[in-house]
């Protein structure tokens, strides 16, 4: 027997239970997430580029993670590829934010500020300026924690790679698998030059996230590279070799993946089924029952 529905990726945690905290749901991220509508340099930005599309198109495709990395530059915050300036602002970013809660309400966004490149021009320390321009009613002004979701539908939760006392506060390692205060395990392996290494490293996470899906522990497992580790390959030449096999292996596995964050996201429909496993129960072979949901843009 089976019975079918339809929802739309734009409002898809309106489905999940609210009394869920958000470390148990797996949500679907992009790698710095500002690129999509950058589009100077080498091939378009080929070397830039990490995503098609802009972030509030991100989020209406069913993203929830989004990567803002940050130059602090005379008191405010540009957007950037590492040296990279990508043609807009943290503002603009935030302002898309909004626009999509507004619209969306059921929905949160889980968004990771780094600090990006090097200070210019500024009077003040990267922490006052997000707090002084940035930091407002959308935000979620809770302790340290993994929130509920129904505490945080329409707001914004700080996923911090600066330090400072608010949101979810982390310290990074560069290019490794690491744990961040036995709560958080994260794999960035992204200057990983061996192809079979890099998938190790990615399934090892995943396999973390399954095992730990119930707990405290959040995964953030970054499915990205960095450009001109593959030889001639670039990161879009990556992406469409590798996230069909992504999309196909957390299809079949069908667990709690946690915070999966790509390159090109939309390649395969790779966001897609992240979203899916959230609905894995509704699988229930000894009654013979399929719920099955199409998601529509």
């Amino acid at each position: 027997m089976a019975l079918y529905g339809t929802f739309e990726k734009k409002c898809w945690l309106k489905f999940i239970d609210g009394k869920l905290p958000i470390n148990q749901i797996s949500l679907p991220g992009t790698h710095d997430s500002a690129t999509g509508t950058y589009s100077e340099g080498i091939g378009e930005g080929g070397m830039v580029k990490t995503q098609d599309d802009s972030v509030y198109e991100q989020l209406n495709s069913g993203i929830r993670f989004i990567d803002a990395r940050c130059r602090h530059i005379s008191n405010s915050f540009a957007m950037h590829h590492g040296i990279i300036y990508l043609n807009k602002m943290f503002g603009d970013i935030l302002n898309e934010c909004k626009r999509f809660l507004q619209e969306n309400p059921s929905e949160f966004i889980l968004m990771s500020v780094k600090r990006e490149h090097t200070e210019e021009q500024c009077t003040r320390s990267f922490q006052e300026t997000f707090e002084k321009e940035y930091y407002d009613s959308y935000w979620w002004f809770g302790e340290d924690r993994f929130p509920l979701l129904e505490e945080v539908r329409g707001k914004i939760v700080l996923f911090s790679r600066f330090g400072g006392p608010h949101g979810i506060q982390t310290s990074w390692k560069d290019n490794a698998t690491f744990d961040i205060d036995e709560r958080i395990h994260v794999q960035d392996e992204y200057n990983q030059t061996d192809e079979v290494k890099k998938w190790h490293a990615i399934e090892n996470a995943w396999s973390f996230a399954a095992y730990r899906g119930n707990t405290e522990w959040m995964t953030i497992n970054f499915t990205s590279i960095a450009a001109g580790f593959w030889g001639t390959r670039s990161i879009r030449d990556y992406a469409e070799d590798k996230n069909p096999e992504l999309a196909t292996h957390i299809m079949s596995r069908g667990e709690c993946c946690g915070v999966v964050v790509s390159d090109f996201h939309n390649i395969a429909m790779l966001s897609n089924g992240v979203i899916m496993t959230n609905f894995r129960n509704m699988l229930n072979p000894a009654r013979g029952l399929f719920l099955a949901f199409l998601l529509i843009s």
